[in-house]
């Protein structure tokens, strides 16, 4: 298929038909290029978290998606005299 991303060849040599036979005991129904993935996959996240940096900027994102999430469900609730009212009332 056309594509402007860069593609990847792997050889299957013998460590990494024995990464793919690992992986298909967890995955037995996948094809080899999705093994791939799911061992990259979690290759990244092994990564990720034995380096705090990596794993600061996710938490910061996931934080961010989280705020927005929230904001977009409940930010009409309120409306920007709301604190104001509230601390009239104490």
């Amino acid at each position: 298929m056309p594509t402007t991303l860069e593609r990847t060849t792997i050889t299957h040599t013998p460590r990494v038909q024995h990464l793919l036979d690992a992986a298909r005991s967890r995955w037995p129904d996948e094809r080899s290029a999705q093994l791939l993935i799911n061992l990259a996959e979690l290759g990244a996240q092994a990564v990720e978290q034995h380096d705090p940096t990596a794993a600061t900027r996710i938490r910061r994102e996931q934080l961010k998606q989280f705020a927005t999430e929230t904001y977009e469900a409940y930010g009409h609730a309120y409306d920007e005299n709301y604190l104001a009212e509230v601390r009239e009332g104490w």
